[in-house]
């Protein structure tokens, strides 16, 4: 490695960026640490089949959850004046409780004939879940992008820590009760709700004067045409992603079993823990470092492509020894009925090591104004996971589906990281478009 490598990178880890990447990552990997600290009491307390009822109900609820603000939520991080973020997180909040309003009546007229319709009839008992948690999923979402933009990154962290430990403990207390499916859905709620209620709490304290004061009706409906391309182009896009992630859960419960839905919801909620913690720290600071740099017309290449770089080489080795290990893992970690999402994580890892890759390049798609590209990739990468799936169904097998899913979602990064690395050339040699307010 040559001195002028090692200096940049001694550059960037001193740095505010990566200080506040740090600061944002540890809430994310006490609250993982907590998780898969309990997950192998968890798999002896509860039979595989809960944990699929449960990764159907929590895969339904963060596709309707990412589009619940219809994205008006994530533009928060954009204006230069702190009242338009504010009108911008009164809007996300009126249109979160809206759909959750449309949701819950939809569930009481609907809940039963729908689950009849999927060949699922216990389903109707678990729809009852269904607007609470979009609720609650909504706005936890909507309050993190209000302090991405103070760069309060350590309420974030609180909120995370103390949801996961209410969580852990509630459904291990639930087990232990012997309450069945029910328990481990009460417990994610619960967990959830606790989050959501510490960062509200704290974000009321801090920022409820800055957020009474700037309240107009007025420019929140300027405001909503400003940002229109997020409804738009972003929401739209959110929402295929939602299905392009959610699927495999739902499908694998729908044409296999909850069983087969179970092992693929623990393969692959263990396995995107370590994406999660480095893409929940970067993306949101990648994605507010990015916003001030084009606003002051900063250059934006160079840093995109270190922090790309620094992913790529931090996630490589990891990736390929917990692919040859996983099946053994998984087995010694949660017991024998466990091998196969030991299996399916295996091949999981492909498309997650890529997807940790494109961090920095998906933080940069609102940023400079991508959202129509995006929805088009999007729709593409749906078509694409869904003929994987096709595929192990045609098959007989959820590991040939999982396999083919993770190659198609792979390619799609691959493009993605490239097409955006290319704009964000093109932007700092003086194409540029920003937001008007």
């Amino acid at each position: 490695m040559s001195v002028s490598v090692v200096q940049r990178l001694h550059t960037l880890l001193k740095s505010a960026f990566f200080k506040n990447i740090a600061l944002l990552a540890s809430g994310t990997l006490l609250a993982q640490i907590i998780t898969i600290s309990t997950t192998p009491v968890l798999s002896r307390l509860f039979l595989p089949a809960a944990f699929g009822v449960l990764g159907m109900l929590n895969s339904v609820v963060n596709i309707l959850a990412g589009v619940s603000a219809l994205r008006y939520n994530m533009a928060m991080v954009l204006p230069d004046d702190d009242d338009d973020a504010a009108n911008l997180l009164s809007l996300s909040l009126g249109l979160i409780s809206t759909l959750t309003l449309l949701i819950a009546l939809v569930v009481l007229v609907g809940r039963q004939p729908l689950a009849t319709q999927l060949g699922q009839p216990d389903a109707a008992n678990w729809l009852w879940w269904l607007p609470p948690m979009v609720l609650i999923t909504g706005l936890f979402q909507t309050l993190s992008f209000w302090c991405t933009r103070k760069k309060a990154f350590k309420r974030t962290s609180i909120s995370q820590v103390a949801g996961s430990a209410v969580s852990a403990s509630s459904k291990i207390s639930a087990g232990v009760a012997a309450v069945g499916t029910l328990g481990l859905v009460a417990g994610q709620v619960l967990g959830s709700l606790i989050g959501t209620l510490v960062l509200l709490t704290q974000v009321l304290r801090e920022d409820l004067t800055t957020l009474r004061r700037a309240f107009s009706l007025s420019r929140i409906k300027a405001l909503a045409r400003t940002f229109a391309d997020f409804p738009r182009y972003n929401a739209p896009a959110t929402l295929i992603h939602g299905l392009t992630n959610g699927l495999p859960v739902i499908l694998f419960g729908l044409v296999f079993d909850a069983t087969a839905a179970g092992l693929y919801s623990v393969a692959y909620l263990i396995c995107r823990m370590p994406v999660q913690l480095l893409a929940s720290a970067v993306y949101n600071v990648f994605f507010q470092r990015a916003s001030e740099r084009l606003n002051a017309k900063s250059p934006l290449f160079a840093e995109h492509k270190q922090t790309t770089f620094l992913l790529a080489a931090v996630g490589i080795l990891p990736a390929i020894i917990a692919a040859w290990l996983a099946p053994w893992v998984f087995t010694l970690g949660l017991g024998e009925e466990w091998t196969g999402a030991g299996v399916y994580a295996r091949y999981l890892l492909i498309f997650l090591y890529f997807e940790l890759m494109a961090i920095p390049s998906s933080a940069l798609i609102p940023v400079l104004n991508r959202q129509r590209w995006f929805l088009g990739w999007q729709s593409v990468s749906l078509v694409f996971s869904i003929s994987g799936i096709a595929l192990g169904f045609a098959l007989g097998s959820p590991v040939y589906g999982v396999f083919a899913y993770s190659v198609a979602k792979a390619l799609m990064f691959i493009w993605l990281t490239l097409s955006m690395t290319r704009k964000v050339r093109a932007v700092d040699q003086g194409e540029y478009r920003a937001y008007a307010g």
